[in-house]
């Protein structure tokens, strides 16, 4: 039997928090539940959704934050919301970044979503962030491929 407090454990916690909390906040803005007008408001619904399920969120890992720019201190540009688990065995951590494209947005939006991306690998790579996600909510047909899936997808781990 698997401990469950090992690291993998801890890990596939959040990702699991995360994922179920993400697709708590789709169903009720789709349900019209919650009203969204801005990706601050859909930043503000998802960290309030992570902080009841007991996660730190913040915007960046409090050690890292150059308070003066709008980057990290290992230049890395802040992701949207900055979240952490804590359990026994250490702390697990999640970089999410977070785009609202709705109908007046221009088609090039797209490439902002693969900057966060890449941003997100980054954070992976440098060890600021154990797992990344990239979240797109829209409505908007060009962003989907004929069996309504995101056509967008990141070669790192999340791609809801």
């Amino acid at each position: 039997m698997r401990n469950f407090f090992n690291r993998a454990s801890g890990l596939e916690k959040l990702i699991q928090i995360v994922r179920e909390s993400w697709n708590h906040l789709a169903e009720n803005i789709a349900s019209g539940k919650i009203c969204i007008n801005n990706e601050a408001d859909l930043e503000l619904e998802l960290g309030y959704l992570l902080k009841k399920k007991g996660l730190y969120v913040g915007s960046q890992h409090p050690a890292i934050l150059n308070k003066s720019t709008s980057k990290t201190a290992s230049g890395k540009a802040k992701v949207d919301l900055y979240t952490t688990l804590s359990d026994r065995q250490g702390d697990y951590t999640a970089a999410i970044e977070m785009k609202w494209p709705h109908d007046h947005m221009p088609k090039d939006y797209r490439i902002e979503i693969l900057n966060d991306i890449e941003n997100l690998e980054a954070y992976i790579k440098d060890g600021i962030a154990d797992v990344g996600f990239a979240l797109v909510y829209t409505k908007e047909r060009s962003y989907l491929d004929d069996n309504h899936e995101v056509k967008i997808n990141s070669t790192g781990h999340q791609t809801d």
